[in-house]
């Protein structure tokens, strides 16, 4: 039967290793994936991918598929992308297709995001991550970081209350200067 349940004539047995570590035993043809399946000869690999088909790989799957761990030559993903032993196997989970990386791959989660330093009216030497919920460095340099936003320009100076109190200031100190020289004339 396959995941659907639904059973299959097959003209021969199920591959007793579907995930392509090894070769199915015993020694034979065997059927691999759902449905009418894939034949896969005794010196090749079953690989059930994600929607439950089946693939013949002509090598073993890599035993590491998050890119960051090189081995032996290997099949990488249900795409059989060729992999050598100096070589990386990075599979996206989502299709379970595999990519052949000459470099070691980073997860994500391993990078830290610098953390910027708030400031209204000081732009950023160096990019970094101005918002609280960020895990990258999103705030590129020259950019202003406040309120926990990345901002292209300086914060504006509030003119509402301080435009006032200073017009009051120079309203006042223009009276007392009359005052003054009035006394003197």
């Amino acid at each position: 039967m396959d995941t659907a349940g639904v059973g299959h004539d097959r003209a021969t047995k199920t591959c007793s290793s579907t995930d392509g570590s090894a070769l199915h035993t015993p020694t034979g043809i065997c059927t691999c994936g759902s449905g009418a399946g894939v034949q896969v000869p005794a010196d090749e690999y079953c690989l059930e991918a994600l929607d439950g088909s089946g693939v013949a790989l002509t090598s073993a799957a890599c035993a590491n598929t998050d890119g960051s761990v090189t081995g032996t030559a290997c099949s990488c993903g249900s795409n059989e992308v060729a992999v050598s032993d100096t070589q990386y196997c990075l599979v996206t989970p989502s299709t379970g297709l595999g990519a052949m990386k000459a470099a070691a791959a980073v997860p994500a989660t391993t990078c830290a995001a610098d953390t910027c330093t708030s400031s209204d009216d000081v732009a950023l030497t160096a990019a970094c991550s101005c918002a609280t919920s960020s895990d990258s460095n999103e705030c590129a340099v020259g950019k202003f970081c406040y309120g926990a936003t990345c901002e292209d320009a300086a914060k504006p100076v509030d003119s509402g209350d301080d435009a006032g109190a200073a017009s009051a200031s120079v309203g006042a100190a223009a009276v007392l200067l009359a005052v003054v020289a009035a006394r003197f004339q």
